[in-house]
C-alpha cells in the first residue's frame, strides 16, 4: 500500500504535466497559426484558451496549498 504523500505527490505532478501539456500545444497551435500553416482561428484560439484556464487554475490550486500551509505553521503547538 503506497503512503498518501506518495499518492498525493503523483497527482501534483501528474496535474502539472498536464499544464506543460496543454501550454505546448497552445505554443505550437499558435506558431502553426503565425507562419499560416494553419489557418483554424477557432482552433488556434481554444488551444490557447484550454492552456491559459488550466494554468489559472494550477495557480489559484497553488495559493490555496500555500495558505494552507501558512495556516498550519501559524498554530500554536
Amino acid at each position: 500500500m503506497k503512503p498518501a504523500a506518495s499518492d498525493f505527490s503523483e497527482a501534483l505532478r501528474q496535474a502539472v504535466d498536464r499544464v506543460d501539456r496543454l501550454q505546448r500545444d497552445a505554443d505550437a497551435a499558435a506558431q502553426s497559426f503565425a507562419v499560416a500553416e494553419n489557418r483554424d482561428v477557432a482552433g488556434t484560439l481554444i488551444a490557447v484558451e484550454k492552456a491559459n484556464i488550466a494554468f489559472q487554475l494550477t495557480l489559484q490550486i497553488r495559493n490555496k496549498l500555500l495558505e494552507a500551509y501558512q495556516e498550519i505553521m501559524r498554530m500554536p503547538i
